[in-house]
């Protein structure tokens, strides 16, 4: 019996920080790192994110946010016309009340060579605002690269 072609659909793959071989430098800031992707709807969206610290034990954080503002239509991989994003949320309840905190993926060095991890979440935005930026505990910024893939089967 023969296994069926995998269909994979319309799917988004780009490197949209940097790449793997001319990474951006981090800074303690969101601003300047980030950049807007366009996603095909419903999906399984995954961040690929190469890390290098300078220091063992410096962190990086990863903001996601989405928007289900369509795109200027005149130019589809293009910023969009208005958009608003919005970060998801965690909640935690004690006492009968739920606190929310909006949701910042972490990741701390172990080493200061090239680390690398991925991020998976369901998604239904039409756009999506990446965010990456470095806490230092010690030494210098380390750089990143961070590429995207998104499609109904990813």
């Amino acid at each position: 019996m023969s296994m069926p072609a995998l269909s994979y659909g319309l799917q988004a793959d780009k490197n949209i920080m940097g790449t793997e071989t001319t990474p951006v430098t981090l800074t303690n800031s969101y601003a300047g790192n980030n950049a807007i992707q366009v996603v095909s709807g419903t999906a399984i969206t995954t961040i690929y994110v190469q890390y290098t610290a300078q220091t063992a034990g410096n962190s990086i954080q990863v903001k996601v946010e989405g928007s289900p503002d369509n795109p200027d239509p005149k130019t589809p991989q293009g910023p969009p016309v208005t958009s608003f994003f919005y970060q998801d949320i965690s909640t935690s309840v004690a006492a009968g009340t739920a606190t929310a905190v909006r949701v910042e993926y972490s990741y701390t060095s172990l080493t200061t060579g090239a680390e690398r991890f991925r991020i998976s979440f369901p998604t239904a935005d039409r756009q999506m605002k990446i965010s990456i930026k470095e806490t230092v505990a010690a030494g210098s910024a380390g750089t990143a690269s961070v590429r995207v893939l998104n499609g109904p089967n990813n």
